[in-house]
């Protein structure tokens, strides 16, 4: 019987694997964490929930301009604290494609008007 090499395919799996990872999320570092609890221990309550005169605790931070339409990570100018209801909200609004007005920062981020 004639000898048939096997084929090493351990590359293309290696490349494979790589490209199907996920991609990290920015939110999941020990900065974020921090900063987060730090703005929310300033903003107490969901700022959403307070224009409406309801005083509900805030759970999040969230990015008033989404990361994904190019708002800034860090600029404090684009977070705003609110509760799990109003981030599920707002985030049902921006699937349907409705987000604030925005201008650009100094660095050319995106940050509401």
């Amino acid at each position: 019987m004639a000898y048939i090499p096997e084929f090493d395919n351990s590359k293309n799996k290696e490349s494979k694997k790589k490209s199907y990872k996920k991609k990290k999320s920015p939110y999941n570092n020990e900065w974020w964490r921090k900063y987060s609890f730090k703005f929310r221990t300033k903003h107490i309550y969901c700022q959403s929930c307070l224009e409406n005169g309801i005083l509900e605790l805030s759970k999040v931070t969230d990015h008033i301009v989404p990361i994904s339409k190019g708002g800034s990570f860090r600029d404090e100018k684009n977070h705003m604290a609110l509760c799990d209801k109003c981030h599920n909200v707002k985030r049902q609004k921006e699937s349907n494609g409705i987000i604030c007005e925005y201008v650009e920062n100094v660095k050319g981020e995106l940050i509401p008007k």
